[in-house]
């Protein structure tokens, strides 16, 4: 099922050769430093890595993003 939807998310002009070869990255669309998790148990653990947050970029692309937000987003608040 991950290596279905990552598929789906190859850039144009990309395969999954090139994805194996090392010339993609798996990104996550929210950074994972926008998120409030402490344990893999947390709601934004869960919401962090599950797969509608992950995408193929390719390399450059993934590094120039950064941890960018493109668009506003609410971490779950954190109690205890």
């Amino acid at each position: 099922m991950a290596v279905h939807h990552l598929k789906t998310t190859i850039p144009e002009g990309c395969s999954w050769e090139t994805f194996l070869k090392g010339d993609l990255h798996i990104d996550h669309k929210i950074p994972i430093s926008a998120f409030n998790f402490k344990t893999p148990n947390d709601i934004d653990f869960k919401k962090c890595w599950a797969l509608e947050n992950l995408q193929l970029l390719t390399v450059r692309d993934n590094l120039s993003k950064g941890a960018n937000l493109d668009k506003p987003f609410q971490p779950s608040f954190a109690f205890g």
